[in-house]
């Protein structure tokens, strides 16, 4: 007995959904099994930490110092010194090899000595390059955004990498600003870096120590830098830190734990984006199946014949690419019966179609923006022009005559741009069909001199002679990242 149109495509339906409930079931118990299995080991490592993991990477954190001490630090700042151009700053790396900028005098010779150690070993065994500018003024400027502009002048960071961190204290208007590199700003936070000012740097500087508030908040960046679950409302032996160049750290705690690739947050985030982009194509997939209209199925999977999903999730798109490639060429080919006469179409070859096409459209197949399937049926009464864009292509929309063969047939420049003047630019955008086009004009801005000179990497001191007595940062930059506060 031969079963309907109509039973066939519902056991086709049954099946499917099938499939469908199986597949997105085990999906999510897999996914309910690793975030369960993340727990336990989260909890066991969180309840190992509590045990074994140090607050701190220093013995002690720098100990303050005494009133008088601070008093006579604070009467020797050059309280006339002003900097209001980012790029005047001295940058000591290049001139001694020193990380502490304090042209007014606002820290002592022991805490830069101290502040150069710590910073040097950071540097020495994780990478990363952090600066100190300690400075009375800045004028009328933003210190945020005079802090970024200097970071980035001297590329602070690696280049590339952008794993830099800057910190700028300025006398006058009580400000403080930590910087960091786009590299950085993943593992020290703006929210950690605003609690360093306010717990280890801001209450000693209310007690005009910059000494003591200084060092310790460049110790408790280095804590974050190194990894450590830093404490900072903790107190701490100071009389056990010494302030010697070699700085003792101990990093033993990092051989307790043992890395998983897949108890990772990316790996968690991963497996919930493919489950949901899969679950996404299923429900497409299905609701193609329930419209009778091959044309419309055709382009509601269409999107996933994307490269970028098998390459970024190739399991399981790597096999549906394929399922859908293979499901778009049947659809598009497949026996079509006229809508209005009821009367078996034939497609039509490329060489053949082209008399039930406009001019326009012929056109649009010859640059290859847009390609159509003539269906005609038996006797010519009916004829169905079914319509496929093609993903990429340098042809839009023509305003003139409204078809896909309007783009830019050349861009020059008419007068270049200067020091002094701006330049003058020209496009000119074509229509292959009409033959409509125009001519755009645009100005080039005038150049600017960089501040910076072409050395390739960071910051170079504007004389040859001081910047062979020292090396420059490694290139990094800083969109902003980080905070200010103030006291």
């Amino acid at each position: 007995m031969k079963s309907s149109p109509t039973s066939v495509i519902s056991n086709r339906i049954s099946v499917f959904l099938l499939s469908l409930f199986l597949t997105v079931t085990g999906t999510l118990s897999f996914a309910q099994d690793t975030l369960n299995q993340d727990t336990l080991t989260a909890t066991s490592d969180s309840l190992q930490l509590e045990e074994e993991v140090p607050t701190s990477i220093f013995e002690a954190y720098y100990a303050p110092i005494s009133t008088e001490e601070a008093e006579k630090n604070y009467a020797a700042i050059n309280t006339a010194g002003v900097i209001d151009q980012y790029a005047n700053v001295p940058n000591m790396r290049e001139i001694n090899n020193s990380d502490v900028s304090d042209p007014h005098n606002m820290l002592s010779s022991i805490a830069i000595d101290t502040i150069n150690a710590i910073i040097q070993q950071l540097e020495q065994e994780t990478g990363y390059e952090m600066a100190v500018v300690c400075l009375n003024s800045i004028g009328d400027n933003d210190p945020h955004l005079f802090a970024t502009d200097l970071f980035n002048h001297w590329g602070i960071g690696k280049k590339g990498a952008d794993n830099g961190v800057l910190i700028m204290v300025v006398n006058d208007i009580h400000k403080v600003s930590t910087i960091t590199g786009r590299g950085t700003e993943a593992v020290l936070t703006d929210a950690q870096t605003s609690e360093i000012h306010e717990e280890e740097m801001i209450p000693y500087f209310k007690k005009q120590d910059y000494v003591t508030g200084v060092v310790r908040g460049v110790q408790a960046v280095a804590d974050v830098l190194y990894g450590v679950p830093t404490a900072y409302s903790q107190s701490y032996n100071a009389s056990d830190y010494s302030t010697n160049n070699t700085a003792n750290y101990d990093l033993n705690w990092e051989d307790d734990y043992e890395y998983k690739w897949y108890n990772t947050g990316f790996v968690h985030l991963y497996i919930l984006l493919t489950i949901a982009l899969t679950a996404a194509y299923l429900l497409l997939l299905l609701g193609s199946f329930m419209t009778k209209n091959l044309h419309r199925r055709y382009h509601l999977i269409k999107t996933f014949t994307l490269l970028i999903f098998p390459i970024l999730f190739p399991i399981p798109f790597l096999i549906l690419y394929f399922i859908n490639k293979s499901l778009m060429n049947k659809w598009r080919n497949t026996e079509r019966f006229s809508e209005e006469t009821g009367e078996f179409m034939i497609k039509m070859d490329e060489n053949s179609d082209d008399k039930h096409l406009k001019k326009g459209q012929i056109t649009e197949e010859q640059v290859k923006s847009i390609d159509y399937d003539v269906w005609v049926t038996l006797d010519g009464s009916d004829v169905l022009i079914l319509k496929y864009k093609k993903w990429f292509s340098k042809y839009n929309k023509c305003p003139k005559c409204k078809y896909k063969t309007y783009f830019k047939e050349y861009d020059r420049i008419i007068s270049s741009a200067t020091y002094s003047s701006s330049g003058t630019g020209e496009k000119k955008y074509s229509c292959k069909n009409c033959g409509h086009s125009k001519i755009k004009r645009y100005t080039i801005p005038r150049k600017t001199r960089s501040s910076s000179s072409s050395s390739g990497g960071g910051y170079s001191s504007s004389s040859s002679s001081s910047s062979s007595s020292g090396s420059s940062y490694g290139g990094g930059s800083s969109r902003g990242g980080g905070s200010t506060s103030g006291w």
